[in-house]
């Protein structure tokens, strides 16, 4: 039992985390690529973003390391496929 809780609060954890990661980039892809085609001078330069992926990983990693809680499982309800995969699927 005490296997299951880790496996799906470690699960819980890598879906915050990407989801906190996808979310921390989305703006900055936005700012590379648009900021120049509107014609203006081109806003980070390569330290910038190393600088940025070096505090956004260790802070993902740091903040969404919760563990699991004591007590009995909680039954998992089947959920629906997110949208996209159900558009890949043809559903």
């Amino acid at each position: 039992m005490r296997a299951i809780t880790e496996g799906r609060q470690l699960f819980c954890n890598l879906q915050l985390g990407f989801q906190y990661i996808l979310l921390m980039h989305i703006p900055l892809v936005v700012t590379v690529i648009f900021i120049p085609l509107i014609g203006h001078p081109i806003l980070y330069l390569p330290i910038h973003i190393v600088w940025y992926e070096t505090i956004i990983y260790p802070t993902a990693l740091l903040v969404f390391q919760e563990l699991p809680t004591q007590g009995p499982l909680k039954p998992v309800r089947k959920r629906q496929a997110p949208v996209f995969f159900r558009m890949l699927n043809g559903v």
